[in-house]
């Protein structure tokens, strides 16, 4: 297999598992846990899901951003909000 392709897939990999630990920290909460205990886990979920994320963008090259920024627009603050909150998005026709 190419190592592009290689890097590619981690760098995927990567970003969605960062998804998955952003999921992960409102359950800890539930947990029958100490206050202090729920607060270290929240935190190491928070850097690794950053970690996660940025690692995966590194891989996945210059022009992912840029991309996901555009799809972030489009697609969920549209859904959500319909640009009216959000005076730099405009409709497009």
């Amino acid at each position: 297999m190419d190592k592009s392709k290689v890097l590619k897939k981690t760098g995927i990999v990567l970003v969605v598992l960062s998804g998955v630990f952003w999921l992960l920290i409102p359950p800890v909460h539930l947990l029958k846990i100490s206050t202090a205990w729920k607060a270290a886990i929240d935190v190491m979920l928070f850097v690794a899901a950053e970690i996660a994320f940025w690692g995966g963008s590194y891989l996945l090259g210059k022009e992912f951003y840029p991309k996901l920024k555009e799809w972030f627009r489009t697609r969920i603050l549209r859904r959500s909000a319909r640009g009216k909150h959000f005076p730099d998005i405009q409709e497009r026709s």
